[in-house]
C-alpha cells in the first residue's frame, strides 16, 4: 500500500482511486486484492532487472560482489552490484541467492 501511495503522488488517477477507496482515519484499514499485489510484484520483477542492467551498462565503473551473511538457520548468499552513476556511487542489492555461496562463484569466474 505504501508503494501505491508513493506512486499516487505522481499519478492523479491512482491518487483519486486511493482517496475514494481508502478509508482514511484512525482504525480503518484498506486491503488490496491479492491479484493487485501479485501484479505489482510481477511488474517490478520485469522492470527492475532491465533498469539495473541499463544503469550498469551506462556507468563507467562497475563491480559485482557475492557474499554470504550468516542467518540463524542457514547461510544467506547475497549478490550486490556497485557502480558510479552521475558522479555518485550506487549500490544495488537485487536478491538473495539459494544454496551455498560457493555454488555460485562459477557464474562469474
Amino acid at each position: 500500500m505504501r508503494l501505491l501511495e508513493f506512486i499516487a503522488k505522481y499519478d492523479p488517477f491512482l491518487a483519486r482511486h486511493i482517496a475514494k477507496q481508502g478509508n482514511a482515519g484512525s482504525g480503518h484499514c484498506y486491503y488490496l486484492p491479492i491479484t493487485t499485489c501479485e501484479d505489482l510484484i510481477y511488474l517490478m520483477a520485469q522492470t527492475v532487472p532491465v533498469k539495473v542492467i541499463t544503469q550498469m551498462k551506462n556507468s563507467v565503473y562497475n563491480s559485482t560482489s557475492i557474499d554470504s551473511t550468516p542467518d540463524v538457520y542457514e547461510d544467506q548468499p547475497t549478490i550486490a552490484f556497485r557502480n558510479v552513476s552521475d558522479k555518485w556511487p550506487v549500490e544495488l542489492f537485487p536478491t538473495f541467492l539459494e544454496g551455498d555461496v560457493r555454488e555460485h562463484t562459477s557464474l562469474f569466474f
